[in-house]
C-alpha cells in the first residue's frame, strides 16, 4: 500500500518564505513539477500553524501558479505590512505605552489582519473549510490549521474535513480559510494586541496562535490525525511518512556550558542572561516558538518508531535551516558556516537578532537569502536529535540535499 504522507508547516511569520522555497527546492526537476496544485496533491494530510498557515492558504490561493508566486507574496513588503499593520499612538493603552519601554509591548493590531487576510486571499479567503475543495477539486481531504481557544485556554483545530474522528462532535468549527488563518497567525502579547475574533456557530470566540498550544511546530497534530483516520497507519507505523519544514532557528553555544567559549565572532557565543521581569516576558512570549518545536521533531521520530540511538534512521524528515555555527576540532573553536564570505557573515549576523515579524525588505531579503543557502548547503540543516556541546547531528540530516534526497526515495518520487 502506498504510504499515507503528511506536511507539517512551522509557524514563523515572515520566515515562512523559507517553507515555499523549499518545496520548490525538493520538487524542482521532478516528474511532480512545482505548481502549488502538483505539490499540495503529494499529501494526504497537511496542518499548518502561523506563519505557515498564511503560506498554505497561499498556496490554495495560487492553486495552479508556481510555488515561486506565494514567495513573492512573502516578498512583497506592502503586503507585508498589511497583515503586520503597526498600531497607531492612540490605539495603545498606557500600560502599553509604558511596557513599550521595555519591547514587552504589542506591536500590531488584530483587528486589521482578518480584513488584509481576505484581501490577499482574495478568491478563497471567505470561502469556509468545508467547501474549499468546490473550488480547489483535488485538494487534499485534511487540512488543518492550529488555534488556541483563549476563553477555554486550549488549543483548537480548524479543519477541513468535518468527518475526522479527532474532530470533537461537540466542536464542528465552520470557518473560512482566512478566519482560519487569522487565529492561527495571531501571536499575543509581542505581537498583536488582542485575540482574534469572529463569529463560530452563531458564538463570539477568541483566539491565539496555536503555538500558544504548544503547536508551532504541528507535526504531532499531522501524526495524531492520520492515526486517527488511517486504520492501516495504526497498524503499522511505516506507513506515514512524514515532512516538517520549518522557518529557520538559532541554535547558539552558550558560554560555559559547551566545548570551548573560544569563537571566531562575538555573536557567536550566547551569554547566560540575567533573569528580569522584562526579559522573562520576553522569554516566555518567544519560548513557544523555539524549544516545543524542537521537542517535537524527536517525540515525532520516536513515536513512529525511531531508536534513540547516535545516527539511528529518522523516522520523520527535518528541514529548518539553523543559525548556528561549526565547531571546529582542529581549533577548538566555533566558526562561521564556511561557505559564508565576509559579507555573508555580517548578514548572518544581523539574522540572528531578527525577529520572526521582519517588515522591512531588506531584512525579508535576507532571510530569502538564508534560503538560498540553506538549499546550496551553506549553513546546517536541523537534527532531529543533537549533541547539546559540539551541536553536531545525532540524529536526522545536517543537510538540505540529504533530507530532500531521502524524503524523494522515501515517497518513490526518485
Amino acid at each position: 500500500m502506498t504510504p499515507y504522507k503528511i506536511l507539517s508547516l512551522d509557524g514563523g511569520g515572515s520566515w515562512a518564505l523559507l517553507q515555499s522555497m523549499a518545496l520548490k527546492q525538493i520538487y524542482k526537476g521532478t516528474k511532480v513539477g512545482t505548481t502549488c496544485r502538483e505539490i499540495l496533491q503529494q499529501f494526504d494530510i497537511v496542518v499548518s500553524n502561523s506563519g505557515g498557515s498564511l503560506m498554505l492558504a497561499a498556496m490554495i490561493e495560487l492553486y495552479d501558479k508556481d510555488i515561486d508566486e506565494v514567495t513573492g507574496l512573502f516578498l512583497n513588503e506592502g503586503i507585508r505590512r498589511q497583515v503586520f499593520s503597526k498600531l497607531k499612538w492612540y490605539e495603545k493603552s498606557g500600560f502599553e505605552h509604558l511596557a513599550s519601554l521595555f519591547k514587552i509591548a504589542p506591536q500590531y493590531k488584530t483587528s486589521r489582519k482578518l480584513g488584509a487576510l481576505q484581501n490577499i486571499l482574495s478568491e478563497t479567503g471567505r470561502v469556509s473549510l468545508t467547501e474549499l475543495k468546490n473550488i480547489r477539486k483535488d485538494l487534499p481531504d485534511n487540512i488543518i490549521f492550529c488555534g488556541f481557544d483563549y476563553d477555554r485556554n486550549r488549543a483548537t483545530f480548524f479543519r477541513t474535513n468535518h468527518a475526522s474522528k479527532s474532530q470533537p462532535y461537540t466542536n464542528q468549527h465552520e470557518v473560512t480559510l482566512a478566519q482560519a488563518v487569522h487565529a492561527a497567525s495571531n501571536a499575543p502579547i509581542k505581537y498583536f494586541d488582542a485575540p482574534a475574533t469572529f463569529l463560530i456557530n452563531n458564538v463570539m470566540h477568541q483566539l491565539w496562535d496555536g503555538a500558544v498550544g504548544g503547536n508551532n511546530n504541528p507535526v504531532l497534530i499531522g501524526i495524531t490525525e492520520a492515526l486517527a483516520i488511517f486504520e492501516h497507519a495504526r497498524r503499522d507505523f511505516h506507513k506515514l511518512q512524514v515532512l516538517s519544514i520549518g522557518t529557520a532557528n538559532n541554535l547558539l553555544p552558550v558560554k560555559g556550558f559547551t566545548v570551548t567559549d573560544n569563537a571566531e565572532g562575538p555573536r557567536l557565543l550566547k551569554n547566560i542572561q540575567r533573569p528580569t521581569l522584562s526579559n522573562d516576558i520576553e522569554k516566555m512570549a518567544t519560548s513557544i516558538i523555539s524549544e516545543p518545536p524542537d521537542a517535537a521533531n524527536y517525540m515525532a521520530h520516536m513515536f513512529l518508531g525511531g531508536k534513540p540511538d547516535i545516527d539511528a534512521m529518522p523516522a520523520i524528515i527535518r528541514l529548518n535551516p539553523l543559525l548556528q555555527p561549526v565547531y571546529s576540532e582542529a581549533a577548538n573553536m566555533w566558526r562561521y558556516p564556511l561557505g559564508l564570505d565576509g559579507e555573508g557573515r555580517i548578514i548572518f549576523d544581523a539574522l540572528l537578532n531578527l525577529d520572526m515579524d521582519a517588515i522591512q525588505q531588506k531584512d525579508v531579503d535576507n532571510i530569502k537569502l538564508l534560503g538560498e543557502w540553506w538549499a546550496n548547503d551553506l549553513i546546517i540543516n536541523q537534527a532531529i536529535r543533537v549533541d547539546s556541546y559540539k551541536l553536531q547531528c545525532n540524529i536526522g540530516h545536517s543537510l538540505f540535499s540529504q533530507g530532500r534526497t531521502e524524503w524523494l526515495k522515501r515517497t518513490g518520487i526518485i
